[in-house]
C-alpha cells in the first residue's frame, strides 16, 4: 500500500473505533491487515496544539494481575504512519505479558491528522504518553514502576531520545528497544545528500545539515548518551539502506562509553524495522529479533 493509502486507512480506523473495551478486527481499515484490535481503542492521552487528540490503543493481557507496560512506537520517517501500524507488535507484547500501548504522536508533514511539527515534538509527545501511562496504570493493569518502550525506524529514534532524557521513573522509560532506529542523523546525508533518507531527516530537524549542524547533533541519540540512559536493545540490518548499520554501532559505542547496559542485535539482512521482527540476531538463532527485544526489556526494566 502506498503512503497516502496508509494515511487514509489510519484516518478511517480512527474515525470508526470506539474508546470502550472491544474485540475489533482490522477490517475497519488497512493499517493492520489482520488480527484482533485492542482492548481499548483511541484512548486520548493529550491534545496537540492544533486541537487534535493524541491517542493510543491499549492491549491488556487477560487476568487480574498487574503487568509491565510497554509503549509501542510506529515508524514512518517522522512524517506518516499511525498506531494501527504496530498492532501486530502490540499483540505480540501482550502475549509476552506486557500491557502494550500503541501510540500516535505528532508528525512533520503527513499522516494521522497531527501535522506540521518539527523536532522534538514527537519526543515530547511520547514523554507525555509515558507520564500518562504511569498515572493511569491501575486502569490498564499496568505496573507503573515498570514501563518501557519499543520503537521501529523513526519510532526507534524516539525510543533512543526518550532513554536519554526526562526523569527516571517518570518520562524516561525503564528500558528501551529500537529496531532500525536512526542514532546519528547525518550518516545517511553524508552517504547520499539527495536521497530520500536524508530528505526525511531534513524534514524532521527542520533545516538542512550544512546550515544547522548543531540542531542535527542535538537530535542524534548517539551524540547525547548520558550515564543515566535507560538500558537499550539496539537492532539493525547490516544492509539496511534506510537506516545504515553504522547507526547501531555508533549508538552501542556511545552507550558502552557511559557504561550503560545494552545489547547489539546484528541482523544479517537488508530488511528494515518491522520487517526484521521474525529474523534473528547474529549469534542468537533460537530467538526472533522481536522475542529478543522483549526478553531484554523484561530483564532490564
Amino acid at each position: 500500500m502506498g503512503r497516502r493509502g496508509r494515511i487514509a486507512a489510519c484516518a478511517l480506523l480512527t474515525a470508526v473505533a470506539a474508546i470502550a473495551p472491544q474485540t475489533q478486527t482490522a477490517s475497519a481499515g488497512k493499517c493492520d491487515p489482520s488480527g484482533q484490535g485492542p482492548t481499548y481503542a483511541n484512548v486520548t492521552y493529550a491534545t496537540a496544539p492544533n486541537g487534535t487528540p493524541l491517542q493510543m490503543d491499549v492491549f491488556v493481557p487477560p487476568g487480574g494481575s498487574r503487568h509491565p507496560g510497554i509503549l509501542v512506537i510506529h515508524g514512518g520517517s517522522w512524517r506518516f504512519g499511525c498506531k494501527e501500524d504496530v498492532w501486530p507488535e502490540a499483540r505480540a507484547a501482550m502475549a509476552r505479558g506486557f500491557t502494550a500501548y500503541a501510540v500516535n504522536y505528532r508528525l512533520d508533514c503527513e499522516g494521522n491528522g497531527l501535522c506540521g511539527y518539527d523536532a522534538p515534538a514527537p519526543v515530547q509527545d511520547l514523554q507525555t504518553a509515558m507520564s500518562w501511562v504511569r498515572a493511569h496504570a491501575s486502569t490498564y493493569k499496568t505496573d507503573p514502576a515498570h514501563v518501557s518502550t519499543i520503537g521501529f525506524s523513526a519510532g526507534g529514534h524516539i525510543s533512543f531520545r526518550l532513554a536519554e532524557n526526562g526523569t527516571i521513573g517518570g518520562t524516561r522509560p525503564n528500558a528501551i528497544a529500537s529496531l532500525s532506529g536512526p542514532a546519528t542523523l547525518r550518516l545517511e546525508c553524508d552517504k547520499n545528500p539527495t536521497g530520500d533518507p536524508c530528505t526525511m531527516r531534513t524534514y524532521y530537524v527542520g533545516c538542512k545539515l550544512k546550515s544547522c549542524l548543531p540542531a542535527w547533533t542535538a537530535e542524534s541519540p548517539a551524540a547525547n548518551v548520558i550515564s543515566g540512559t535507560s538500558p537499550a536493545f539496539v537492532a539493525n540490518g547490516t544492509n539496511d539502506k534506510l537506516v545504515l548499520y553504522q547507526n547501531a554501532i555508533n549508538m552501542t559505542d556511545a552507550l558502552n562509553a557511559k557504561h550503560v547496559v545494552n545489547t547489539l542485535c546484528t541482523v544479517k539482512s537488508g530488511k528494515h524495522a518491522q520487517a526484521t521482527d521474525d529474523l534473528t540476531c547474529q549469534g542468537n538463532p533460537s530467538q526472533t529479533v522481536l522475542q529478543a527485544a522483549f526478553d531484554f526489556i523484561l530483564a532490564h526494566d
